[in-house]
């Protein structure tokens, strides 16, 4: 069976098994081209991107064959692979992480240690 990105053929895709009808998708630190490529979608739904603008500059250099690709499917090879992760496992199954353990997923509380520290040293500044 093939598998789009979302790790489950289109039908099957988490917000439409919920009824979602109206959904945003909002992608941030983009680290280079494909990231926006694999994005794109021939649904009715507004995805939101930033991205720095050098990032931006360098997408728009280059033509690209802009194309829907959310219902493409992923190799079987690369999800075998990706899924030795537990980091990938719990972010990519709908039922990988519980609320609970959001604040100590590791992206997550890296990311939270980082935000924490900026802002103490942005009111040390400011002080």
């Amino acid at each position: 069976m093939g598998w789009n990105r979302c790790g489950k053929k289109g039908d099957d895709l988490v917000y439409r098994q919920k009824g979602f009808k109206k959904s945003f998708l909002l992608q941030a630190s983009l680290r280079g081209p494909w990231h926006i490529d694999e994005l794109v979608t021939d649904e009715e739904h507004t995805v939101f991107i930033t991205v720095f603008p050098d990032k931006a500059q360098e997408y728009d250099k280059v033509s690209r064959d802009i194309r829907p690709r959310i219902n493409e499917d992923v190799p079987a090879e690369m999800l075998i692979k990706l899924y030795k992760s537990k980091i990938f496992t719990q972010a990519y199954e709908p039922n990988g992480l519980s609320s609970d353990d959001f604040d100590n997923y590791f992206p997550v509380a890296v990311t939270l240690k980082a935000f924490g520290k900026a802002y103490d040293e942005f009111l040390e500044y400011l002080m």
